[in-house]
């Protein structure tokens, strides 16, 4: 600050402030200058303002306040994934980004799942659509115009309890060997299990794949419609998430030709 509202030179103190707390104080020198060293200030807007007290000859004055800008590169500061669920409205993603002024944030290489949107300052929502479930890696960018933009590889999980997609019940031929794929939809991907109507001699069902076999070699069965319970599990958010079907195979006894 440099006082010139009297004759001579100015002596004595200004104090400084910021949006009104003080920043410090400083000497006028031989000129009527008094400049304030050894200040830092974090990003943002500031109005700075000086106050002279006087001295014998001059009058104390106030300055006119002046704003200070200090800009700042954005940096991604929020976490680098999140969980929604097919169907289901929500919870909300905030992306945060450090920086001055405030970023904005865009999508700049892959895509979200239909029923999400991400708006310019940071907020992921929607609802995610059927057929949406599974994994989304894709690029989050952070720009405000100063220095470089901040990216972020982000990871996007759409999780759903299992759903039945196959068939209720199938057939197979006594004495030959046969299978069918039991199937659901779901993310984590389901595992089967059957909880009522096992064990059948020479029938079995694998876990992960989801078929449901008759070895014919092994199997003692008659014949006959044979009745299951089948559970599809996944786990989300460390729940498990079961669904059953009842279902049934007919085990058709082969067909003698008579001469």
């Amino acid at each position: 600050m440099t006082d010139t509202s009297g004759t001579g030179t100015p002596t004595g103190t200004v104090n400084f402030f910021k949006n009104g707390n003080s920043l410090g104080s400083a000497t006028l020198n031989g000129s009527g200058v008094a400049t304030l060293t050894g200040v830092s200030l974090s990003a943002g807007s500031y109005s700075i303002t000086a106050e002279y007290a006087g001295d014998s000859t001059y009058a104390a004055s106030t300055s006119s306040a002046v704003t200070q800008l200090v800009n700042l590169a954005p940096t991604i500061s929020s976490a680098n994934n999140a969980t929604f669920s097919v169907g289901v409205a929500g919870p909300t993603f905030n992306f945060t980004a450090n920086g001055f002024p405030a970023p904005t944030f865009s999508v700049p290489s892959g895509s979200l799942p239909s029923g999400l949107t991400l708006t310019s300052n940071g907020v992921l929502s929607g609802t995610p659509a059927a057929g949406t479930a599974g994994q989304y890696t894709f690029t989050v960018t952070a720009s405000n115009g100063v220095g470089s933009n901040d990216t972020q590889s982000f990871t996007l999980t759409v999780v759903q309890a299992p759903i039945f997609t196959s068939n209720i019940s199938t057939t197979f031929t006594k004495g030959t060997n046969g299978s069918f794929t039991v199937a659901a939809s779901g993310y984590p991907a389901p595992t089967f299990s059957v909880t009522s109507g096992f064990p059948l001699s020479g029938v079995t069902l694998d876990p992960n794949t989801g078929v449901l076999a008759y070895d014919a070699s092994t199997s003692t069965l008659t014949g006959g419609t044979y009745n299951l319970t089948i559970q599809a599990t996944n786990t989300i958010g460390g729940t498990p998430q079961n669904t059953t079907q009842s279902f049934s195979f007919t085990l058709d006894r082969k067909s003698t030709r008579l001469n």
